[in-house]
């Protein structure tokens, strides 16, 4: 029996695709290369559901519970919100990407503020000298 493969993994490949066609557009560059099937290196699964980590276990949509080691202990008061499995020479690798729902605060404005660019007309460079000598250089060469 053939496993199935998760939606959103899926789409996730569809997505990587359609950015490869967005940067053709957005340089000029011609078609992305025909990929073989071995070539992609990483899939993603963008949803974990519900408590998908237990002891030296995350539970994967499609594959179910997979056996990992921690390289660092997971973060308090975080829920995971995706995974990405990466295929590497040493082996296969899963890295989590967890959320906090806290709320940073604004920083109040206190007193005057004041811009960058108030009553100056010209900015002096501290290597003046050198920069006007290579554009007298330029200058001789054009």
């Amino acid at each position: 029996m053939a496993a199935l493969v998760n939606a959103q993994a899926l789409q996730q490949v569809l997505r990587r695709l359609d950015q490869a066609f967005d940067r053709r557009k957005k340089l000029g560059a011609g078609f992305p290369r025909f990929e073989k099937s071995g070539r992609m290196r990483s899939f993603s699964f963008p949803q974990l559901g519900k408590a998908p980590l237990r002891d030296g276990a995350v539970k994967l949509p499609g594959l179910g519970w997979m056996a990992i080691r921690h390289s660092r202990p997971y973060p308090e008061g975080f829920t995971v919100k995706q995974a990405r499995v990466v295929k590497r020479a040493s082996g296969y690798y899963v890295m989590l990407t967890f959320r906090a729902d806290i709320v940073i605060p604004e920083p109040p404005l206190v007193g005057h503020v004041v811009g960058v660019d108030v009553g100056r007309t010209v900015l002096k460079m501290p290597l003046e000298r050198f920069w006007r000598g290579v554009f007298c250089t330029l200058a001789k060469i054009l």
